[in-house]
């Protein structure tokens, strides 16, 4: 087995034990559920359809979601949108609107990562790709709300130590 094999494979586990422990916060939140839902996140300049569907396949078989939500920017939102469709998991994309930019304009990213978390059916768990400011606030909102977060990022960066 290659190094490069190795990671992998250590990453992949790695997102299985964090889903796994997702699932179990889930279900002592909200007890056993017919529909999760996720809750997507990550950067505008994130195009790496390989490492998200690399990242979101055990993610799906641990936590089957319903539909994954998500905040249709550039980048790690649409191609958690395409991924979504393309495994059969349903899609909410809740987009920032031009007057919301207008109105708000850097308050709009961090207002509409709350909508995402407000929104109906309310998320159960967060996953995030690799991202900068915008990710990051929606990560901290996450886990000071007490959503499960699954950081790809950081588990990608523990499996390289």
């Amino acid at each position: 087995m290659t190094t490069t094999d190795k990671v992998l494979e250590r990453y992949r586990r790695a997102l299985i034990a964090e889903a796994r422990a997702a699932l179990t916060e889930i279900i002592e939140r909200w007890g056993p559920l017919q529909r999760i839902v996720i809750a997507g996140t990550g950067g505008r300049n994130f195009l790496n359809l390989k490492f998200l569907d690399l990242s979101m396949q055990p993610i799906k078989s641990i936590l089957n979601p319903s539909f994954i939500t998500h905040g249709n920017a550039t980048g790690a939102d649409k191609l958690l949108g395409f991924w979504a469709r393309s495994n059969s998991v349903g899609e909410r994309a809740l987009p920032i609107t031009k007057a919301d930019w207008e109105r708000f304009r850097k308050a709009a990213g961090p207002r509409r990562n709350q909508a995402i978390l407000d929104s109906q059916p309310r998320p159960h768990a967060v996953v995030a790709m690799p991202g900068g400011s915008g990710t990051a606030d929606m990560v901290c909102r996450s886990r000071q709300q007490g959503f499960p977060v699954i950081d790809t990022e950081e588990i990608w960066n523990g499996c390289l130590d």
